[in-house]
């Protein structure tokens, strides 16, 4: 059949699916679960959302 291809960076991919893992985004393209999407871009990157959601809020001291 005539398949369309979307080919896109990691780091698009990585913000359009919620900030999932690399290693995960990689898994659903070699088992072929995004369908029409290739990868043209496999590097990680940095990602600024995603070190600011993993910095913890301490209390203030009373």
């Amino acid at each position: 059949g005539n398949h369309s291809l979307t080919t896109v960076s990691l780091m698009d991919l990585h913000r359009c699916l919620a900030h999932v893992s690399p290693s995960t985004i990689a898994q659903l393209v070699n088992k072929g679960t995004l369908a029409g999407i290739t990868v043209n871009d496999w590097d990680v990157g940095f990602c600024e959302v995603c070190v600011l959601a993993k910095i913890k809020c301490h209390p203030f001291p009373k």
